[in-house]
């Protein structure tokens, strides 16, 4: 519940409509129906397996908030813009909902490099 409410409060951030570049916008509705999808299994008896998927997710969601906590007082910085924000969505999409397919391929080296990239520019 918490991952759940915590991946919303982000997606639907004051101002979203006008700062989520088109192409990720255009993925809400993929997200959503991946939330749903992971309830269903959830609800169903799939609670440790969603355990286990979350577990290699977790560490990039919780560095994410952080980095975005930091960074709230700074105007260059915005949540929506980043690279690795967007193939964290791809990797709750791939970890619960995979029939849903992806929007790009997402792997745990290209969230590393998303992450070296965003903190040397």
């Amino acid at each position: 519940i918490d991952d759940t409410r915590s991946q919303l409060e982000a997606l639907f951030a004051p101002g979203f409509l006008s700062r989520v570049p088109w192409p990720w916008l255009a993925q809400y509705p993929r997200y959503l129906q991946g939330m749903q999808l992971r309830w269903q299994k959830i609800t169903s008896g799939g609670s440790q397996k969603d355990r286990s998927a979350f577990s290699s997710i977790a560490p990039h969601w919780d560095r994410w908030k952080h980095t975005v906590q930091r960074n709230q007082g700074r105007p260059e910085f915005d949540p929506f813009i980043p690279q690795v924000r967007w193939l964290i969505e791809e990797s709750r999409v791939a970890a619960f909902a995979q029939s849903l397919g992806l929007g790009v391929a997402v792997s745990e080296q290209k969230l590393q490099a998303a992450w070296a990239a965003m903190t040397t520019s």
